[in-house]
This record gives structure tokens, C-alpha cells and sequence, in this order.
């Protein structure tokens, strides 16, 4: 009997399974030798959020980007901060090419590159609050320069800042650079000040208008 030879989708297929077997082996060689298997691949950036051009155009309503410190949102971070005993609390806005700290504690950065940002990642989900108890071994983080530098945050909880279209304009976070994990009361609490914030920014929108329709623009 003759023997079929492979087609291409066959042999398309037959390529895949031996890079999932490949990784898998590598993956099992980690383990064995006590590695973080994740150290064999490469973190991975967070993918744009399907309505990114209109959320773009939500942040820039709120006139919040480059602004000074102020003492309201500084006052939630302290809020954050006590309640949860972390170490670092942040409000960071993402824009197109980065993550801005309107307000924070124990976090030398201003800004960070949109592409190591942990918020990028829970923007993509406005109304649930992202957890990473120990980024070192989780693939989305584990080689990502905020965790393995100086900054090392090995520890992430971050509730995103929705305005009232639902854009996800940015989080209010937790950090430490030990794994940790909140208690679901704790969390909850993050998640409402994360609204108070929210609350915050849709006033300062409407303020906004306010000013330009007085001057006429």
C-alpha cells in the first residue's frame, strides 16, 4: 500500500505539537534543577484595550496628566497605604507610551514605560481588580525590569479607574517586594477608593467644561 504524504497542514500541525512538547520539556528540565520556568521565556506586553483610542481621548477630558501633586489623592495612597500595611501605593494614569504617578508612596519613579507597566494589564479589565501575588513567576512579569531592578515589585494589587463611559483610564495600586496576599475585606476597601478616585477625576472633567464654556470655547 503506498504511503500518504503529509500535507501542509499536517505537517503546520505536526511543527506546533513539537514546539508545546519543547517547551514543555524545558519547562520540566526548570522544575527539576529548582528553576522558575518562566526565566526560559520572555515577559510579555500587555495588548492595547480594544476601545484604546477613545480611552486616549477619556484621559485627556480629565486634564489630569502632568498636573502637580495634590494633597486629596495623596491622601487616598496614605488610606492605601494604612489599610493594607503594603509598603508602596500608587495612582498611575496610562497614556499612549507610558504609566504617570499622579500620587504615591514609597516609589521613587514618576513614570515607567507603557510596555513594563502592570496597570496596562489591568486596564484591560475595567471592572475587575488585578492580583499578582508573586510576580516572579508569573509570564507576564517574571523578567519584567520593574521586578527584577531596583524597584522590584514582586507583589501587585491594582483596581483600575473607570469614568463614567467606562474607560479604564488608569489603577490604584498596591505593591511589595515580597509575595503577599490581601484579604478579600482589604481588597474590597482598594477597590473603593479606587471609586473615590474615579468620582474624583469625573468632577475634575466637569469642572473642565464648566471653564470652557465660560471662556467661550
Amino acid at each position: 500500500m503506498k504511503a500518504l504524504k503529509p500535507t501542509p497542514a499536517t505537517r503546520q500541525h505536526s511543527s506546533t505539537s513539537r514546539l508545546w512538547l519543547l517547551a514543555g520539556m524545558l519547562s520540566a528540565f526548570a522544575l527539576l534543577f529548582g528553576m522558575n520556568p518562566y526565566l526560559l521565556r520572555s515577559m510579555i506586553p500587555a495588548p492595547l484595550p480594544t476601545n484604546e483610542t477613545t480611552r486616549l481621548h477619556a484621559l485627556a477630558a480629565c486634564d489630569i496628566m502632568e498636573t502637580p501633586r495634590e494633597e486629596w489623592f495623596e491622601g487616598i495612597i496614605q488610606q492605601a497605604v494604612e489599610m493594607s500595611g503594603a509598603p508602596v501605593a500608587f495612582l498611575a494614569l496610562v497614556d499612549e507610551k507610558r504609566e504617570w504617578f499622579k500620587a504615591s508612596h514609597g516609589l521613587a519613579l514618576k513614570e515607567a514605560p507603557r510596555e513594563y507597566s502592570f496597570c496596562a494589564f489591568a486596564i484591560l479589565h475595567p471592572d475587575q481588580l488585578m492580583e499578582v501575588q508573586d510576580a516572579r513567576y508569573d509570564e507576564r512579569f517574571h523578567d519584567n525590569p520593574l521586578t527584577t531592578g531596583a524597584t522590584r515589585i514582586v507583589y501587585y494589587a491594582g483596581m483600575p479607574i473607570v469614568d463614567a463611559d467606562g474607560y479604564a483610564l488608569g489603577a490604584l495600586a498596591l505593591a511589595d517586594k515580597r509575595p503577599r496576599q490581601l484579604s478579600d475585606h482589604k481588597l474590597l476597601i482598594l477597590e473603593t477608593l479606587a471609586r473615590l478616585v474615579s468620582t474624583r477625576l469625573e468632577l475634575r472633567k466637569i469642572q473642565r467644561q464648566l471653564r470652557e464654556f465660560r471662556e467661550g470655547k
